[in-house]
């Protein structure tokens, strides 16, 4: 009688379902390279641009302390930035000139009621301009642009000082009685000057010129802030250089500021600020 036959046994699955698994693994890495299906697009620069100043930044400070590499680009991109301000030299010259003709010539022929009405126009004019210059004189400018913004303030004080002659300008100067945005802006530009810088201000024809403007102020009962900037460019301990003689040269120069069609105290005026006292 023949034996039955043994079934044979299956083979051992040494290897389990290890082939799978690198299937699966395969297939995982695959799904984590590609991007999803519904991963939003990044925004184009001309998108990005609509941010406001302050949360762009914000965003980009995240960006950076997330990712090294975004971290390189940016801190790169300041670095250029700060450069390419140190190199440049601004000349604001024009904008003196441009808000004494607004002052003075564009609205003159106008009647008194039209140039009141303009005036608060021409004013927050005069402010939007004295705040771009001391953005442009900020950190990291160069020391020369500096210098000429603080010179083209005083020119504008002065301008605001000796333009009461007709409706607009008397309510253009009655508005800076309360607005400080140009002693303000005086201030930050020197609290930027190094000592070296300041030192210039004082031995210079500058000097002589705030404190004329200094004087006109408190006639006008306008820029009571300006005593802080005059505090400020001498330091603790610095020389009193208002008290210097003035010599020939910085007369040439106040002459060649009231040449250029600007401004002249007597003939556009017919009086000097110490005639006046209003306050």
């Amino acid at each position: 009688m023949a034996s039955p036959k043994i079934a044979k046994r299956a083979r051992a699955n040494t290897a389990g379902d290890t082939h799978l698994q690198h299937v699966e693994a395969s297939t995982n890495q695959n799904s984590v390279n590609e991007a999803p299906i519904n991963e939003a697009p990044v925004p184009s620069p001309k998108e990005m641009i609509k941010l406001k100043a302050e949360g762009l930044a914000e965003l980009l400070h995240k960006a950076a302390k997330a990712h090294p590499d975004v971290n390189t680009m940016v801190t790169a991109a300041i670095n250029s930035m700060m450069e390419e301000r140190k190199k440049r030299i601004v000349d604001f010259d024009q904008y003196s000139k441009s808000i004494w003709s607004a002052i003075n010539v564009r609205h003159s022929s106008k009647k008194g009621s039209k140039q009141y009405d303009l005036s608060f126009d021409v004013a927050s004019e005069v402010s939007s301009t004295i705040s771009h210059i001391a953005n442009q004189c900020a950190e990291f400018s160069n020391p020369r642009t500096r210098l000429n913004g603080l010179e083209t303030l005083r020119k504008i004080g002065k301008t605001i000082c000796l333009s009461s002659n007709d409706t607009l300008g008397h309510e253009v100067q009655k508005q800076f009685q309360s607005d400080p945005s140009l002693e303000n802006a005086m201030h930050d530009i020197v609290s930027e000057m190094s000592p070296a810088e300041r030192e210039v201000v004082m031995n210079g024809p500058l000097w002589q010129k705030l404190d004329e403007l200094e004087q006109l102020a408190n006639d006008y009962c306008v820029f009571e802030g300006l005593h802080a900037v005059m505090d400020l460019i001498q330091g603790e301990g610095g020389n009193d250089a208002g008290e210097e003689e003035e010599s020939e040269d910085d007369e040439d120069e106040d002459e060649e500021d009231y040449d250029e069609d600007e401004y002249d105290e007597e003939d556009e005026y017919g009086v000097t600020g110490d005639e006046h006292d209003i306050c």
